[in-house]
């Protein structure tokens, strides 16, 4: 291999992809793989009118499978649209049929047939047409290991990946060798399916686990696939990366201050144009949307497992917002629930004595 991308047709890829798992999806039954679903950035969501069956809004058919670390579920649902709370994962989501978007703030990212979206585990909003996806999860431990074993810059590289809130999409029409990774991973995906129903250890020894978990960090890390990366001996780029991963620690701890533009160029000396590319390669965004996003995670966080003399208006100052009607009107546009409504249902959930 000479490094270059494979010589393979994409567009033929985006135009007849299907999902590897049709044959084996089933009928939701909740109980054996509710687990996995809750690990997932998918709208698994039990049914309000009929709570006490197994049936659930947005999911229709499901086929689950557990290969090591690497935790596959493959779906088809109607049109839906649900507030996907945070995972433990990392989950890359390919699309099969359909068109799948997801929210973030400000910030949405859409995904058709043959595409890709990943997904760090934040808290985001998901509004789909009629779907079917496959969910491909890994443990960010796992994640953590095969980085820093691979890569000289892994410790960084896995740092900046969890260190994402919000999704972005991987658009394999643009970039020739991510596409051929895609086809890739498709096809491993077609014989995993074919191989359904034989004894696991064929599986396990044909490596197929390890060969779907490196696609998917290919696709999450594109330096995974760069020789030159790989053959450096360098630590960090001394640069605007470290300088930017500086800022982002420095903005993680200081989301109670005011953080502004022009605070943040003369906080890493680097201009404003500059670092708005810099958040725009990093998370997909403008720095603003950044910092509303990981305030409105923050305030989240603290209104769901308050303090014993926690308030509305002491979280939202403690997450950087000095008016009230401002963060009332932004939580409820990014999470579809009142702050004072979520703080009153955690402070119940603590004071109840039942198990």
């Amino acid at each position: 291999m000479d490094g270059q991308p494979f010589d393979w047709d994409t567009s033929e890829l985006l135009s007849t992809v299907q999902n590897p798992f049709t044959p084996h999806l089933k009928p939701l039954q909740g109980e054996a793989i509710e687990h996995l679903f809750l690990r997932s950035h998918l709208p698994f969501c039990p049914c309000r009118e009929k709570p006490d069956l197994p049936r659930y809004e947005g999911v229709c058919r499901v086929f689950a499978l557990e290969l090591g670390d690497l935790n596959l579920l493959s779906v088809t649902g109607s049109a839906t649209e649900q507030v996907l709370q945070h995972t433990a994962s990392l989950s890359l989501l390919y699309v099969t049929s359909g068109e799948v978007s997801l929210f973030c703030g400000d910030v949405h990212w859409t995904a058709r047939a043959g595409q890709c979206l990943l997904c760090p585990g934040g808290c985001v909003r998901w509004r789909s047409s009629a779907f079917s996806v496959v969910c491909l999860m890994l443990d960010w431990t796992t994640v953590s290991d095969l980085l820093e074993a691979l890569l000289p810059q892994g410790a960084a590289l896995s740092a900046a990946l969890a260190g994402r809130s919000s999704p972005r999409l991987i658009n394999v029409v643009k970039h020739e060798l991510m596409a051929s990774v895609l086809a890739t991973l498709d096809t491993l995906l077609h014989l995993v399916s074919q191989l359904v129903g034989c004894k696991s250890s064929i599986l396990s020894r044909l490596g197929l686990s390890h060969q779907i978990t490196m696609l998917v960090l290919m696709l999450a890390v594109p330096e995974l696939c760069g020789q030159d990366f790989v053959a450096s001996d360098k630590g960090p780029a001394d640069g605007l990366d470290a300088a930017f991963d500086d800022l982002i620690d420095y903005i993680k701890t200081h989301l109670d201050q005011e953080l502004n533009l022009t605070l943040l160029e003369r906080r890493s000396h680097y201009s404003r144009r500059t670092l708005q590319y810099a958040f725009r390669e990093r998370f997909g965004c403008t720095a603003t949307q950044w910092i509303r996003a990981q305030r409105l995670d923050l305030a989240y966080r603290l209104l769901s497992h308050p303090a014993a003399e926690a308030s509305v208006a002491s979280i939202a100052q403690a997450c950087g917002y000095r008016s009230m009607s401002l963060f009332s009107i932004e939580f409820q546009r990014r999470f579809h629930r009142k702050p004072s409504l979520l703080l009153r249902e955690s402070m119940a959930r603590a004071q109840d004595p039942s198990p």
